[in-house]
């Protein structure tokens, strides 16, 4: 146990508490870059360009601003759930846009890179079912416009760092599985002995990844699990039996996963008393069920059974294009151009929390003016040094924004 998702995260409130004692324990943290309500909301009803506004943006690098003060911040959950439906697969191309600027943003600010991570449904749409479907969802959301020949420096490291900052693309992938619904069923077979097991169907279909693979939600819902076999309990516990298929047959492939939860869904959670706030809640035997298959995997290895036959052909970043051409092929989808959606990030005076600091950088060039004029303290200065002052920081503006073309572009004046 070593990370946790968080769903809800207000970007004005300090969380420094928080995290801070989840580094002393050790416990990295996955953080929301959209919120439920507000500017922070992805709407996936609405078609791109609409979906991304200039709003959610702003929401964007202030949490950007807030969280990645944070060492343990593993990565920034760009969106989740977007594409449930052919109809909501329009909104596709803002959460490529919104990854593409806040990538923009950390760059120019020279910011660690945080890798950006979405979260899709694990349900299929069209013909090519669940695990097609999350193949071309995975494509599509990490394709770049380049040639698509075979990436060595990603294949060479699941954990490779973010792609290029001007890039358009994902850095994770997580899928949110609501599988493993019975006690009878095994990695391979559902419970009927005859199904194909929904995570080696995953497993085989997502094999070829290019970027890391999480389970972003894990778990059956209470009500669900064995609920046709005679062994549901009446709080619906859960035996937790996939931990072992993923950290052992299926880690060459996903690379973890977050438990489905600790409070928030009465229907999954592990613990009760909530709603959570800063109480501690109590543990239920579905919690105990799943501590107890972590203490089982304790100091064991983790090794697959098999490697499934790669095809190269598909072991490479792909096409933008084509990724769009599978897409219309398959279910007669048809996105808008990333490239035709504005970018924020490239004019920072249309953004407020940009807005801020380059007048922040501007004081500092005043209160240089000032260092050099001798003056220390504002309240000693007389009325022709403040002129002199101000004429000093118009003139260092002037001289970076025609240096610069007329366009002060997405970096900060320094």
């Amino acid at each position: 146990y070593n990370a946790v998702r968080i769903y809800s995260m207000d970007p004005t409130i300090d969380y420094s508490d928080f995290f801070h004692a989840a580094a002393k324990l050790g416990v990295y943290v996955i953080v929301p870059l959209t919120g439920r309500s507000g500017d922070g909301v992805l709407d996936r009803n609405k078609a791109a360009p609409k979906c991304y506004t200039r709003q959610l943006y702003e929401y964007g690098i202030s949490a950007i601003n807030n969280y990645l003060r944070y060492s343990n911040v593993l990565a920034g959950l760009i969106a989740n759930e977007v594409m449930n439906a052919e109809d909501t697969w329009s909104a596709a191309p803002c959460i490529k846009a919104y990854a593409r600027d806040i990538k923009l943003y950390m760059k120019g600010r020279n910011m660690r890179p945080l890798p950006m991570l979405y979260a899709a449904q694990h349900s299929g749409i069209g013909s090519e079912g669940e695990v097609g479907m999350m193949w071309l969802t995975l494509n599509y959301l990490t394709c770049s416009g380049g040639s698509g020949d075979v990436d060595k420096r990603r294949i060479a490291s699941a954990a490779s760092a973010p792609s290029a900052p001007d890039d358009a693309s994902i850095d994770m992938f997580g899928v949110n599985i609501e599988s493993w619904c019975s006690s009878k069923q095994s990695f391979v077979y559902e419970e009927d002995g005859k199904s194909a097991g929904s995570y080696y169907s995953l497993w085989l279909g997502l094999h070829q990844s290019t970027v890391p693979l999480i389970f972003t939600e894990m778990g059956c819902s209470h009500t669900l699990f064995n609920r046709d076999n005679g062994l549901h309990t009446s709080e619906g516990t859960r035996d937790w039996k996939q931990l072992h298929v993923v950290l052992h047959e299926m880690s060459d492939t996903f690379s973890g996963f977050c438990a489905y939860a600790y409070s928030g869904n009465p229907q999954f959670d592990m613990f009760k008393g909530g709603p959570w706030r800063n109480e501690v809640l109590e543990p239920t035997d579905d919690f105990y069920a799943f501590r107890d298959e972590l203490l089982l995997e304790s100091g064991e290895s983790a090794v697959g059974i098999r490697d499934p036959p790669i095809d190269y052909e598909r072991f490479f970043t792909p096409k933008c294009r084509q990724a769009e051409e599978e897409l219309q092929d398959c279910c007669g989808i048809e996105l808008y151009p990333v490239e035709d959606i504005p970018s924020y990030a490239s004019h920072p005076h249309t953004s407020s929390s940009q807005g801020g600091e380059l007048e922040m950088s501007l004081w500092h060039h005043c209160i240089g003016a000032m260092m050099t004029l001798g003056y220390h303290h504002i309240g000693q200065m007389h009325m022709p040094s403040l002129v002199l002052i101000v004429a000093v920081c118009g003139i260092l503006f002037m001289w970076k924004w025609i240096r610069r073309g007329g366009n002060s572009g997405y970096e900060q004046i320094n």
